[in-house]
């Protein structure tokens, strides 16, 4: 069914100039993992996976040479009679996909976000400690900083209302790039895929200075199968095989040979369906007006120098050194011995004496060509075409772990063991034959029933006067017929009966097992009528429909699980790659948005630099998310925590639980920086209305010191008067003496 593809020896990754020819070798021994026999069973099952699940069902040779037909080759009256059972076990995945969704966000966790967090702390404890020094300037501040009344509120303030700007830009970006490509259509098609097929596959890539993430057929893709973990991120290879028309590759690859070209198209003119897989093609219903194109990726060993520099916040940095990064020998700066701590003793001697070192670090590398096997029409040079190659651009690689790097596919399967894929109705594939033939069964066993009547010898009509025509019209009106016995003995041996009815209870057997066989698929899924509400059991407990309800959800909690797991790893993608190309091509973004009417997003170089962390929840759909919000809100209103019939009027049947637990933590936030506002007012009123008292006490008090002081000069006046007086008389008196005297 699948011949032999391609067989190349492994080049050496240490020794070989990395040059196309090296590129086209590695790419072609990849392409080996076609030619495992696990690949081709893979291949193999999931052709019948996807044939039952479209109701194709009648594929095997024992079902249609030995089930349809007897030894001689003739048809047994039987036909092809299907009940699909896969169709709707495969729906139930998808529809529950569907109605969860999936939230994702992005956490800076870089020392970067750590240190910035840090400066803009220590610029608003800065700038309080200004007002205590220039109080003058307090009203500017203000309007600038988040300022308590003393070090420890301001740094309450702070935490209650600080956002970092990037983290809050990157969780703005994984939005626009959501619906950009339209994540909800791409979880259906990787849901239905991996119900199909077992896994699920994502691919992500840059075009036009936009990050794509698109779904692959898992039926074009290989890997290396020797990987042990469901997400393959420990594999060496992986890649696709895509059929493409001419036109389109000669459009995407510019740079092909005019005899390239001259092969291309001769081979799409009078290929059809020949090739390697050329039962694939038929599958599909590719036309000969395509070409086999294969992209491959692998990983790839180089040595790079890295070293210590500073980072935009001062702190010391382990990066990479080149003409292709923003640092170079210049920037280099002696490590501490804290810097050095998780390093090995070789490395550590070669940063302190020259303050870089090369180490090894993966290197994701690809090539894109179609094999000379895959063409042998028009190609007279008898050569690979090669498209592309080189090491993948945008590598979805992390600053502080430069040996991890991932592959563009992100890749979830529901069940993997040695190679081997697994999905989840691989073992209702035979259950669902046998429910085909029992019912052909039974079909034939009804087409075949016939009526019943008399059976009258011949001879014993003979004698009969009326003849045979005379004795079926007796028999039609009930009528008693004559025969003659002496021809045939006796009555017995004369008159009987013929009949061939329909058996009920046969019947009614073969569809017992039919519902034994449906019960025994609903076990294994764990689809079971609880779940998808069907079934004739009306007066089955509620504990009893909630139980059976619960274990079906536990058989496919793996499913969602690896879901969940492949839709992570795209936001990581985002978080990663995505960062660095809109980070290239920030100006189209921001007219992009802008257009859309959208939250301007700005991606700079600086943010490129950062590292998020990925957090994805998922929930049910938005309507009963949107219910069960209601329902919090209603409580929270009950328990007193929202009083704000504004916040309250705003959520009501609009918002999720998240949503009004954000709410509320701003809301609150809102109130206690309100209360804190508040009771620095009252406080200030408090201390105003204590200096006017203290200004009224101290008015009184003077008004009484005047007044005292007053009576005092008043007394001390009228006294001095008195003396006066006492005086004056006194002196007239003397002079009177005096006078009296002379005379």
């Amino acid at each position: 069914m699948y011949p032999t593809l391609i067989t190349e020896k492994k080049p050496n990754r240490l020794k070989e100039t990395k040059d196309e020819d090296h590129h086209r070798r590695f790419a072609r021994w990849t392409l080996g993992a076609l030619n495992s026999d696990t690949h081709q069973r893979f291949l193999k099952k999931t052709l019948v996976n996807w044939s039952f699940y479209k109701n194709n069902q009648w594929v095997f040779s024992e079902d249609l040479e030995t089930f349809l037909q007897d030894e001689s080759g003739e048809a047994r009256n039987r036909i092809r009679f299907t009940q699909n059972l896969i169709r709707p076990t495969v729906k139930q995945y998808v529809g529950n996909a569907i109605r969860m969704n999936y939230t994702a966000r992005a956490k800076a966790y870089s020392p970067f976000a750590i240190n910035r967090r840090e400066r803009e702390l220590t610029r608003a404890k800065f700038a309080h400690a200004v007002i205590g020094i220039a109080p003058e300037f307090e009203g500017a501040i203000r309007q600038s900083f988040p300022i308590g009344k003393d070090e420890a509120e301001t740094e309450a303030i702070f935490e209650n209302t600080w956002q970092d700007k990037f983290e809050k830009t990157m969780n703005n970006l994984l939005r626009y790039i959501e619906a950009k490509n339209d994540f909800e259509q791409l979880k259906v098609d990787i849901a239905e895929r991996m119900a199909v097929s077992g896994i699920g596959i994502a691919k992500t890539f840059e075009r036009s200075g936009e990050q794509i993430f698109d779904s692959v057929d898992e039926m074009t893709f290989f890997f290396d199968l020797s990987a042990k973990k469901k997400d393959l991120s420990d594999a060496e290879f992986m890649g696709e095989r895509n059929m493409m028309v001419p036109s389109d590759i000669l459009e995407s690859y510019q740079d092909i040979t005019s005899t390239q070209a001259e092969i291309i198209e001769k081979f799409s003119e009078t290929s059809g369906n020949s090739g390697v897989f050329s039962m694939i093609n038929q599958f599909y219903g590719y036309t000969n007006n395509r070409v086999p194109v294969y992209e491959t990726y692998w990983r790839d060993m180089e040595k790079q120098e890295y070293g210590f520099v500073k980072d935009p916040y001062g702190y010391n940095f382990f990066t990479r050194i080149g003409d292709e990064t923003d640092f170079t020998d210049k920037d280099l700066i002696k490590p501490t011995d804290e810097d050095l701590s998780s390093f090995s003793k070789d490395l550590k001697e070669d940063l302190r004496k020259n303050k870089k070192a090369n180490i090894f670090v993966d290197v994701l590398r690809y090539c894109i060509l179609t094999p000379k096997e895959e063409i042998p029409t028009g190609n007279k040079t008898k050569q690979d075409i090669v498209y592309e190659w080189g090491a993948v651009p945008y590598q979805e690689a992390y600053s502080y772990a430069p040996s991890n790097i991932s592959f563009p596919y992100k890749i979830g399967m529901w069940g993997y063991h040695n190679g081997e894929i697994l999905s989840p109705i691989d073992d209702i594939i035979d259950p669902q034959r046998f429910i085909n033939r029992m019912y052909s069964v039974a079909e034939s066993k009804i087409n075949n029933a016939t009526g019943s009547g008399p059976i009258i010898a011949k001879d014993a009509a003979a004698g009969n006067d009326d003849g045979e025509e005379g004795m079926t019209r007796a028999i039609k009106r009930g009528k008693p017929i004559y025969v003659d016995i002496g021809r045939t003995g006796s009555v017995q041996n004369t008159v009987g009966e013929y009949g061939s009815t329909l058996n009920t209870s046969d019947v009614a057997s073969n569809l017992n097992i039919v519902s034994a066989l449906q019960k025994a698929i609903q076990d294994i899924t764990g689809v079971n009528e609880a779940m998808t509400g069907t079934g004739d059991n009306q007066q089955q407990l509620v504990g009893v429909m909630e139980g059976r309800i619960q274990r079906g959800s536990l058989i496919q909690e793996p499913f969602y699980f690896q879901l969940n797991r492949i839709l992570l790893q795209c936001y990581r993608s985002m978080g990663s790659v995505g960062k660095r190309i809109y980070a290239d091509n920030n100006r189209k973004l921001s007219i992009a948005v802008g257009d859309d009417g959208a939250e301007e997003i700005k991606v700079t170089k600086e943010m490129a630099m950062e590292e998020f962390r990925m957090d994805i929840s998922r929930s049910s759909d938005d309507l009963s998310s949107i219910q069960e919000g209601t329902q919090f809100l209603i409580s929270m209103m009950q328990l007193g925590f929202i009083k704000d019939p504004k916040v309250a009027v705003n959520l009501l049947n609009r918002a999720t639980v998240d949503d009004v637990a954000r709410e509320l933590r701003s809301h609150w936030k809102d109130v206690a920086e309100a209360e804190r506002a508040q009771a620095e007012q009252n406080q200030a009123a408090r201390q105003n209305q204590a200096e006017a008292v203290q200004n009224e006490v101290e008015k009184q008090s003077l008004e009484r010191d005047e007044e005292r002081i007053s009576k005092e000069i008043s007394e001390e006046k009228q006294s001095q008067d008195k003396l006066d007086q006492i005086a004056l008389r006194g002196e007239i008196q003397k002079d009177r003496d005096k006078a009296k005297a002379i005379k």
